[in-house]
């Protein structure tokens, strides 16, 4: 990537390198004047989205459930520290270990911090003009400054990427063409519609994500709280199975 925003980006990952569920980053090596390549750990299994889009990963919903979990381990993590990812989907997921139906046999991790920005910074020269549409709050749409970005616009992407996992992987408001006419439909509050086989209580959680208001978001530490109590419920009933959902 060219050095510039390599040398933003790479911040974030070496003062983010600490946590399990965040990729590690071994080091960067500027092999020409103008050209910076990241040096990371190895994800053999690449990314969660294209898994269950291509159908190579069909896990059960208490097995999503462990892999939302650690995400939003991550990503309390990533607020705790007064970060923005500003890029969450589960194109940014990546799988280390996958077994579809034993939760503790998963493992995954948060990568891409190109989109990323500091809260303690005023900094508005990278990336202002990007903006995953499909998966970002209706503030940054509404206004793309530095004060919409927040832990509750990281929060609001946590609810569609739980969507989009669900969906396996289908692509957010797949039967809108135009980017415009999506942002339309989430400045007018119009949401993704529930998967059929999401249980009622992790549908809540994502609901929780998806307020117009940021402050009635819920946070990442209350995500957590909520999803340990959903997979403890697993010990009392059995598993649900996923079904294909229909799309708007």
């Amino acid at each position: 990537m060219a050095k510039q925003i390599a040398d933003y980006e790479v911040w974030f990952y070496i003062n983010l390198n600490s946590h399990k569920h965040i990729i590690r980053t071994i080091g960067c090596v500027e092999n020409e004047p103008n050209l910076t390549v990241l040096v990371q750990e190895f994800a053999r299994d690449g990314d969660l989205g294209n898994l269950l889009l291509d159908n190579v990963f069909r896990p059960s919903e208490k097995v999503l459930i462990e892999i939302f979990l650690q995400i939003a381990d991550g990503m309390a993590y990533i607020a705790r520290n007064h970060v923005v990812h500003g890029d969450l989907g589960c194109r940014n997921i990546l799988v280390f270990e996958k077994d579809p139906d034993e939760p503790k046999k998963n493992k995954v991790k948060i990568t891409d911090f190109g989109l990323a920005r500091r809260l303690d910074s005023s900094d508005d020269d990278y990336n202002t003009t990007i903006i995953p549409i499909r998966f970002c709050a209706p503030e940054i749409l509404q206004n793309n400054i530095q004060s919409n970005y927040s832990e509750k616009s990281d929060v609001y992407s946590m609810g569609v990427l739980m969507w989009e996992a669900l969906s396996y992987g289908m692509m957010p408001y797949a039967s809108i063409a135009k980017e415009n006419d999506v942002v339309d439909e989430k400045l007018n509050n119009r949401r993704l519609t529930k998967p059929s086989a999401c249980n009622s209580k992790l549908w809540n959680i994502i609901e929780d994500c998806w307020h117009m208001n940021p402050k009635q978001r819920c946070t990442f530490e209350k995500i957590k709280n909520q999803l340990s109590n959903i997979e403890a419920d697993y010990t009392h009933i059995g598993d649900i199975q996923l079904v294909a959902p229909s799309f708007r």
